[in-house]
């Protein structure tokens, strides 16, 4: 009879001193034997002398009961068990990344690291459960508060780790992170490498081999599939049961995957749908930053850069995402010396990540080169090994849409990166002039045909405001009429639907 099945005999007879006594001798192996509501059922039934008898019932109901924020520990009578004030931090953190707070859990793991031996039960052995679940736990929380580079080093060390019997899936839930994270910010080749050894570690009976199926479809679509559609249309298969806490990099994922299809506006729909739905509401890291980012880097492709500041205006968010996405919303908003300070900033961040880093020397070329520098440019992505010099579809994409001549900076140095006659002379979004918001509101309601004073009225503005950001907007397109300035508009991409009506001058 395994540890679980012990247990669940334990409770259901009311034998609380043997069901305490099992959860305070095997906590790691409890927890992966049990689907967690069944182990929270369990512990729930469990009398507060157990409790008592075992401070870790009380560890292991907290850590399952997220979002209960009047749950409080019984309390005991004499000292705790030394290995209590440990557990309790890793319980604990275990608790908050399920609430959505990688944040606060990494920060509380991080300084447990250094005292890793003292999670184990009973002395440190190279094959104790209790060290691999601190490590686990420490590389997911890096992972989702979008520490990338320590989680990555996180999770190869814990693949590498030797297996205890019936935990394997450890080294299966290390190498698909692995995996994960080479794939968008890494090494291609060495994404293949961890899926193919997820996909060859032997499977247990542990519940948590279900939710590993999930991540593994979520891997395996973005790294497994060539076909571009079909790995766009496998993620909008998936679903937040298939994702799991994955699901911030499913986002941006799709984005990508979005950009390379030309298929960005269902990805943008997708995404909106999930912010309406309340995904990442209230979360830190990637959890509670992603959707704005990726909306707001989705509006800086679409020249909107109103529409992105005021998307991105509630991230707090320091990682790499946040710095590369902020940076390019200063570089549209004439500010590319920001953007290049922050860029050299974030250079620890990237390091040991191939496509992060070779991201931040493009966004600091394409600032170079939008303020006029074009050898400043050359000379970053010379920087570049050559091996990380050629870019990925989605660098192209993005690089094209934003100022495609900065692409032949990059083609200068990579001869074949780009087909021959391609157009380098065409203007990108962050070429064109920067519309504000009140502007590009008077906009699409002229491309509708409205008159000037139902503009007014529609936008509660006045006749004179709206005359003023008319004028201002014929200024910025070289328009002389509203159907020049449509027209204008339309061919530079500001409009993406074409008028309803014909536009009529005021």
């Amino acid at each position: 009879m395994d540890i679980g099945e012990r247990f669940i005999e334990a409770a259901l007879e009311n034998r609380d001193a043997d069901a305490a006594a099992l959860v305070e001798m095997w906590p790691i192996e409890l927890w992966y034997s049990l689907p967690p509501y069944q182990l929270g059922t369990l512990l729930a039934r469990l009398s507060p002398e157990a409790h008592r008898l075992s401070p870790t019932v009380s560890l292991l109901s907290r850590a399952l009961t997220p979002d209960d924020t009047t749950f409080r520990m019984p309390r005991r009578r004499g000292p705790l068990p030394a290995n209590h004030h440990r557990r309790a931090s890793i319980f604990e953190a275990a608790r908050r990344r399920v609430a959505g707070d990688p944040v606060g859990a990494y920060e509380l793991l991080a300084g447990l690291r250094e005292n890793i031996a003292g999670a184990s039960r009973s002395g440190v052995g190279p094959t104790d459960p209790a060290l691999a679940f601190v490590l686990m736990q420490t590389a997911e929380s890096a992972l989702l508060a979008g520490r990338l580079r320590e989680a990555l080093s996180l999770f190869e060390e814990l693949a590498a780790a030797p297996r205890s019997a019936g935990m394997e899936f450890f080294a299966r839930r290390a190498h698909l992170r692995g995996a994960l994270i080479h794939h968008l910010y890494g090494s291609t080749c060495a994404a293949r490498s961890h899926l193919q050894q997820a996909q060859g570690v032997p499977r247990t009976a542990s519940w948590v081999e279900k939710r590993l199926d999930g991540d593994q479809r979520l891997v395996e679509a973005l790294i497994a599939t060539e076909d571009s559609d079909e790995a766009f249309s496998e993620l909008l298969d998936l679903t937040y049961s298939d994702l799991g806490e994955l699901w911030p990099f499913a986002v941006i994922a799709l984005h990508a995957w979005g950009s390379v299809t030309g298929r960005r506006d269902a990805a943008r729909s997708r995404m909106e749908a999930m912010a309406n739905a309340g995904f990442g509401r209230d979360g830190t890291g990637l959890i509670g930053s992603v959707l704005p980012l990726m909306l707001a880097l989705d509006s800086v492709l679409n020249g909107d850069l109103p529409r992105a500041r005021a998307e991105i205006h509630d991230v707090h968010e320091d990682h790499w995402i946040a710095t590369v996405v902020r940076a390019l919303i200063d570089i549209g908003s004439a500010a590319p010396g920001r953007a290049r300070d922050s860029l050299g900033a974030a250079a620890d961040a990237t390091t040991g990540l191939v496509k992060a880093d070779r991201q931040r020397h493009q966004v600091t070329a394409l600032a170079h080169y939008l303020s006029g520098d074009t050898g400043s440019a050359s000379a970053t992505i010379a920087l570049l090994p050559v091996s990380a010099r050629r870019c990925s579809p989605y660098e192209i994409s993005v690089l094209d849409t934003l100022a495609p001549g900065v692409l032949g900076v990059v083609a200068d140095l990579v001869p074949e990166l780009l087909p021959e006659g391609y157009p380098f002379d065409r203007a990108g979004v962050l070429e064109k002039p920067s519309l504000t918001r009140p502007e590009l509101e008077v906009l699409t309601r002229l491309a509708r045909g409205m008159k000037r004073p139902d503009i007014a009225r529609e936008l509660f503005r006045s006749i004179n405001t709206v005359k003023t950001h008319q004028r201002s907007l014929y200024r910025k397109l070289g328009a002389s009429s509203a159907a020049e300035a449509v027209a204008l508009a339309t061919e530079s991409g500001y409009l993406w639907h074409p008028p309803q009506a014909a536009p009529v001058t005021p």
